[in-house]
């Protein structure tokens, strides 16, 4: 049987091997546990690499909004797109745009009976041939600012050199 020396510690003759000497500074041999760990951290970190491949290709290197569950702002394809919408307080819904048929529709969520409901339709073609309507300052007055600030720079690339760049 093991028994215990002068220090307090088990000999090593008989029994499990005392905790010092597992710890201690014994080598260490190449064992199949030694491997086996090895393999799973390899596993572990390429497991990370791929995961981290995956994240970054999916959302073109910004992760974040995919890991917070953020909604895409608009979707749609083949002319049509559908964005989220608030439509009052407490009141959402979506907007159907089409661009082919110029038309911007308003829908609305009733959760009580979980239906979408038909609120509006527009047709926008003459809307964007409209250039000064409820608008402040109006298009004319802007044209003559942007005009005015083209005009004094290119004066002032243009102005004749300063006397003190000429040879006395």
């Amino acid at each position: 049987m093991s028994g215990k020396s002068s220090d307090g510690q088990r000999s090593s003759s008989v029994g499990p091997a005392p905790f010092g000497s597992v710890l201690g500074n014994a080598p260490m041999k190449s064992s199949p546990n030694k491997k086996l760990l090895t393999a799973l951290w390899a596993n572990a970190l390429l497991l990370g690499v791929i995961a981290a491949t995956l994240l970054l290709r999916n959302s073109g290197g910004n992760w974040t909004p995919a890991a917070l569950g953020a909604q895409p702002s608009i979707a749609g394809g083949g002319g049509i797109f559908v964005m989220p919408a608030q439509l009052a307080q407490n009141q959402w819904g979506c907007y159907l745009l089409d661009i082919d048929h110029q038309t911007l529709v308003a829908y609305q969520y009733s959760p009580s009976n979980h239906q979408l409901s038909f609120v509006a339709a527009r047709n926008y073609r003459y809307d964007v041939q409209l250039h000064d309507y409820s608008t402040d300052p109006p298009t004319r007055d802007v044209q003559k600012l942007i005009e005015m600030e083209n005009t004094a720079r290119h004066n002032a690339e243009n102005a004749p050199a300063d006397d003190q760049n000429q040879p006395k």
